[in-house]
């Protein structure tokens, strides 16, 4: 929790920064995980919404309503996701507007909107107007905010990866420590839920839970077997199985050969 605050702080401070730097309204919309940390996306919840004052008038009729949604997430999206550049559009609603796109290796990620304002007289005149100036100025300041967003992009995914491998190997620790452990007391150690830690294990390890806990007794039993002296039975009991004559009967299945054969050959290599 403290990485995604600590995120959430810094999206705050530079997305003021731009606003106040451009004196105009920004707006987001994200179509992937990319700038999500612990299922949370960093960005926050209320900028997905286009929040200045001309847009929120337009919007109280359904269906102008409507008409910004096929712009902003049907027609904006078309746009973006064949060109990856800063460009200045002309809204439905007669505002203009700069797209910022935000694309990572899977494509487009999302869009922050930076507006609304007017470039010519003969538009709504409840919008600021930009001469030719200030438009290459928010231009600018949407390019600065699109390389900051790619940068965020490349390291929330360096976070996740560290997180996954981190809780990927907890889960594994999890089950070397308790061979016959239960995915409800998994889901107690990991603090989720029993249905989202399944989800979990799937997730990391591409198994499910049960499939990764034979996985590891098996590699565990191997490795008591090459390394250990202990016998056979003490290795059954120490991977979980009390029956040692079980114990025979599943390693021979697994690995086509006995317990005490595939010691033998281990220790020969």
């Amino acid at each position: 929790m403290q990485r995604l605050e600590h995120y959430q702080s810094e999206v705050g401070d530079v997305l003021a920064a731009i606003c106040d730097a451009s004196g105009l309204s920004l707006a987001w919309h994200s179509w992937s995980q990319a700038l999500h940390l612990d299922g949370r996306c960093v960005l926050g919840a209320g900028s997905v919404l286009h929040l200045s004052a001309f847009c929120r008038r337009v919007k109280r009729h359904p269906a102008a309503n409507a008409a910004c949604r096929r712009c902003d997430l049907v027609a904006a999206r078309e746009q973006c996701a064949q060109d990856p550049s800063v460009c200045v559009r002309r809204c439905h609603a007669g505002a203009h507007e700069v797209l910022v796109p935000v694309h990572d290796h899977a494509g487009l990620v999302g869009i922050a909107y930076l507006g609304q304002f007017r470039c010519e007289r003969d538009q709504p005149a409840a919008l600021p107007l930009l001469e030719a100036a200030g438009l290459r100025r928010v231009v600018v300041q949407g390019c600065l905010l699109q390389a900051w967003l790619h940068d965020l992009c490349g390291r929330l995914e360096r976070e996740r990866n560290a997180a996954s491998g981190d809780r990927l190997a907890q889960i594994r620790h999890y089950l070397h420590r308790e061979p016959r452990g239960s995915l409800a007391t998994l889901a107690q150690v990991l603090g989720l839920s029993v249905t989202r830690a399944g989800h979990v294990v799937r997730e990391l390890s591409g198994s499910s839970f049960t499939a990764l806990r034979e996985q590891v007794r098996l590699e565990r039993a191997q490795q008591l077997l090459r390394d250990d002296d202990r016998p056979i039975a003490a290795v059954a009991r120490a991977v979980g199985i009390d029956d040692p004559n079980y114990f025979t009967r599943y390693f021979r299945a697994k690995l086509g050969l006995s317990p005490r054969a595939w010691r033998a050959q281990a220790r020969e290599a």
